[in-house]
């Protein structure tokens, strides 16, 4: 006979910090399959917490935000679902949760067109206000900069589809050097980590997670650990050091995180990727698609008052170079503009055959961050 409600212990339950006469999560979803086969995983039952559970497990997080000076966020699948971003866990697909309570967008979601849900805007409204140090993203469909994050806060450690100089990696490959670089530095460093739609089955980068985790426990005052949040509505395998873990739609842990912080979150419908101001774009513009960035022949930025600045031309047909990653040095052409405005780009990868490219897109926040001097390194130079 199936069980009709999680068992364990208070931390795979609650959390650490969980109070143990909370009630325990209830099976919403059974499935018969495991979440990810092959990786450090359980069977995909989704699970939730009762409404005054959830509630009060909000309300603890909000308290941890507070405190947090260096939180981050670690974004997984499950963050883009109810924006029609297939994920890798969900089974039982029919009967699933998420099919249930979050409006998606059903069929294939083109790269380009997926818009933000609730959970990209309020990570986006916490990184406004100050509650954020750093979000390592899982994920490839830039949703968090369409949001609102800027560019600067994530670090896309597995590839991205808006980056032309961080190409989706697959297993067989490796990871670009200074985001690993970067990874190892909020694994050191991180206070607080909000986990949310991951499934934490066995990717290098899960370490954050369990180090945070870690760190929290060696702390003896309870008032003052931190440690993992893990939002998600499948068991993970870190759930039983973790802090606190909550069992819901990251849409319903968002809104009413938002809530309990008095966040302003931009609507869903408005236009929410961030922009450099008027006189900046004025200033950086010389002609249409084409700007004046103060970055270096290598795509890195200049420092100092008044720095030099180099043109990035981006009209249609120009000829660019790729300044990082494992496509370093190769070509790259203009081929045109996405109608939200992000550059369609050719790249010649060396070991591809000549004359056949590799099409990626630039996002239009890289060209606000560039014109602004916010981000370390571009993807792109002009040749």
């Amino acid at each position: 006979m199936c069980p009709t409600e999680l068992e364990g212990s208070l931390g795979e339950k609650h959390g650490l910090l969980g109070d143990p006469s909370w009630a325990t999560p209830k099976i919403a979803t059974h499935a018969e399959d495991l979440a990810r086969p092959g990786y450090d995983t359980s069977i995909a039952h989704e699970y939730l917490d009762t409404e005054d559970v959830l509630k009060a497990k909000v309300a603890l997080l909000a308290q941890l935000v507070r405190k947090a000076s260096r939180s981050v966020v670690y974004a997984g699948a499950g963050l883009s679902t109810a924006s029609g971003v297939g994920d890798y866990a969900t089974r039982n697909r029919d009967n699933s949760v998420l099919a249930k309570h979050v409006c998606q967008r059903r069929g294939f979601i083109l790269p380009c067109d997926a818009r933000p849900n609730l959970g990209h805007l309020v990570v986006a409204a916490m990184t406004q206000a100050g509650c954020l140090w750093r979000v390592v993203q899982q994920n490839h469909d830039g949703l968090l900069q369409k949001a609102g994050v800027p560019q600067h806060f994530i670090n896309e450690i597995h590839g991205s589809w808006f980056d032309p100089s961080n190409p989706v990696v697959k297993m067989t490959e490796s990871v670009r050097n200074d985001l690993y670089e970067d990874t190892c530095v909020v694994d050191r460093e991180a206070d607080l980590v909000l986990v949310l739609g991951s499934s934490l089955a066995g990717m290098n980068t899960d370490r954050i997670v369990r180090s945070c985790a870690k760190r929290a426990q060696q702390v003896k005052c309870s008032e003052k650990r931190l440690g993992s949040v893990i939002v998600s509505l499948q068991r993970t395998p870190h759930d039983a050091e973790s802090s606190l873990r909550i069992f819901a739609t990251i849409d319903s842990v968002m809104a009413l995180l938002a809530k309990e912080l008095a966040l302003e979150v931009a609507d869903s419908g408005q236009k929410s990727v961030p922009e450099v101001s008027q006189d900046q774009q004025a200033d950086a513009a010389v002609v249409e698609d084409v700007f004046s960035i103060p970055y270096d022949v290598d795509g890195k930025l200049v420092e100092g008052h008044n720095p030099p600045l180099r043109v990035l031309d981006l009209r249609e047909g120009t000829e660019l170079i790729i300044t990082n990653g494992a496509d370093k040095g190769q070509k790259a052409v203009i081929l045109g503009k996405h109608a939200e405005g992000h550059y369609k780009v050719g790249v010649q990868r060396a070991e591809d055959k000549a004359g056949v490219m590799s099409i990626r897109h630039l996002g239009r926040w890289w060209v606000d961050s560039a014109v602004a001097g916010e981000v370390p390194q571009v993807p792109l130079v002009s040749a």
